[in-house]
């Protein structure tokens, strides 16, 4: 519950300021559903009251205003889930970006750098199950315009410690986030 309530302030205090709420969260448990019934993969998802949710928001250029929001979020229940149906250690962090009103950007999955410690890592290809988009017939990726939003799941490493902090990079733009 905690991840709905965040995603919905955080939409609501700002929907004069970028449109639209990012995620609907109550709908992601159906979401995950119909992502891994299409694979192949049936399961039923709930979320749990740990979910935490982390923004990013990404400049146009080192000194130019914020274009892009990025939102991250971690789940305790759905990573459970994902891990089983997958057979993976790797940790599913979903990710909702969207711009602000009258801005169009582009989103390169392969951009996002995750950093701890002395570990390094970016995906690489949605081929090797690195990320991939949330729904079907959606993007995770290419050109965003005002009202559009781009929703996927990164599979992070299992090398990383989701209990520490994990510093998440697009760009030029960084910010440290803790997801427990």
């Amino acid at each position: 519950m905690g991840i709905i309530l965040t995603l919905l302030i955080l939409g609501l205090s700002n929907k004069w300021i970028y449109g639209k709420v990012p995620v609907n969260i109550k709908k992601l448990p159906h979401l995950l559903e119909d992502v891994f019934s299409s694979a192949g993969f049936g399961s039923k998802f709930t979320t749990s009251s740990s979910s935490k949710v982390n923004s990013l928001f990404v400049r146009n250029s080192d000194s130019g205003p914020s274009a892009m929001i990025i939102l991250v979020a971690y789940d305790d229940i759905v990573t459970e889930t994902v891990q089983k149906i997958m057979q993976t250690e790797k940790i599913p962090l979903i990710f909702s970006v969207s711009t602000l009103p009258y801005k169009e950007v582009e989103l390169e999955p392969t951009f996002i750098q995750f950093e701890q410690d002395e570990k390094r890592w970016h995906p690489e290809s949605e081929y090797n199950n690195e990320f991939f988009v949330l729904f079907q017939n959606s993007k995770f990726g290419g050109v965003i315009t005002e009202g559009e939003v781009h929703q996927g799941i990164v599979m992070l490493p299992e090398l990383f410690d989701i209990t520490q902090p994990i510093t998440i990079k697009y760009l030029s733009t960084k910010r440290v986030f803790s997801f427990k």
